[in-house]
């Protein structure tokens, strides 16, 4: 049961609203993390555990504080045929990156601005070249975000089942 809620809000709420396009994958993967965090709870479960539950609580609050930081920082909507996608960009400009922006400010007569909007960035070079826009700085981003994506869902997971769990074993009658 938690595990199906799992995977509804991670395919419906959180496809739709933290995924971007790059890593629409994601919304899958944490699927599998749901069901992996679910089939690691009897032993979580065991024994209530208050400082495991405590540690737990404090990796979900910071690896959503992560999730959350990365899609407010880290993204770029980008309007493509009158439809809104979200793409996930880096936060330093490689060699390639500074010459495409050059050479967009020359295009679109925005020479006299020091850098060109990511917005603007994007929409010129494309958003097929954002890797190679950003390089290495765009992959780091990506492994932080899947891995915090990941975790927080599986971290959610286990500490929603182990309450389930136990409070279910507080309500069967002792005999």
């Amino acid at each position: 049961m938690i595990a199906a809620v799992a995977a509804v809000v991670s395919k419906t709420v959180i496809k739709t609203e933290l995924v971007p396009e790059q890593l629409r994958w994601l919304s899958d993967a944490g699927v599998l993390a749901a069901m992996s965090a679910l089939a690691a709870t009897p032993s979580v479960s065991t024994r209530p555990r208050k400082l495991l539950t405590r540690i737990l609580l404090v990796a979900m609050v910071m690896t959503f504080c992560a999730v959350i930081a990365v899609r407010a920082t880290l993204t770029q909507e980008i309007e493509i045929n009158r439809q809104s996608h979200r793409y996930l960009v880096g936060y330093r400009l490689t060699e390639l990156g500074k010459t495409m922006e050059r050479n967009c400010m020359i295009a679109t007569a925005a020479q006299n601005l020091p850098h060109l909007p990511r917005y603007e960035l994007i929409k010129c070079a494309g958003e097929t070249s954002i890797p190679e826009i950003y390089g290495s700085s765009y992959t780091e981003v990506a492994a932080i975000y899947l891995i915090s994506y990941l975790s927080f869902l599986g971290i959610f997971v286990l500490l929603v089942s182990g309450i389930f769990d136990s409070e279910s074993k507080d309500l069967r009658p002792s005999g």
